[in-house]
């Protein structure tokens, strides 16, 4: 058999066709989907969130977010101006949002509250806490990383 111009082109479409076929079954099997659902609605709520991540920072002393691997908890202490606070604290993992959790704040005492990190996944979360205090809004973020236990 001898290689010609007319094999070459063949064996190039060839190619090049299964390729194609290759990356549209790939495409396929890529999760595509969005972070939050109504992205639109939030960035017209920016100078919304903007007031409230201002408020956070306003106050005197800011919220700590303490991660404990022996006790595989997470610490949330709110301080002491905003003992009532209501609201809602969001685990959220950017690799997937099916691992996101969203739970509603309740205090102890100390004004601080814990959460079980024993069913989280390991990695990269981020703690993201939406709340009102009086009639002010606030809104803190902070990135934790979850250890193999």
């Amino acid at each position: 058999m001898k290689f010609n111009w007319g094999t070459g082109i063949f064996l190039f479409y060839t190619i090049f066709a299964l390729s194609l076929v290759f990356q549209v079954i790939k495409s396929t099997q890529y999760d595509n989907s969005l972070v939050v659902e109504n992205y639109y609605e939030e960035d017209l709520n920016y100078q919304a969130q903007f007031d409230r991540k201002q408020n956070a920072q306003n106050l005197t002393e800011p919220v700590d977010i303490n991660l404990i691997p022996a006790s595989q908890e997470l610490a949330i202490q709110f301080p002491a101006e905003v003992a009532d606070a209501i609201g809602v604290v969001h685990l959220y993992r950017p690799s997937g949002k099916a691992a996101d959790q969203r739970l509603p704040i309740k205090l102890d005492d100390q004004g601080q509250m814990k959460v079980s990190t024993q069913d989280m996944i390991t990695g990269r979360w981020s703690v993201r806490i939406t709340w009102t205090s009086g009639s002010k809004e606030f809104f803190t973020e902070e990135d934790i990383y979850v250890p193999v236990i």
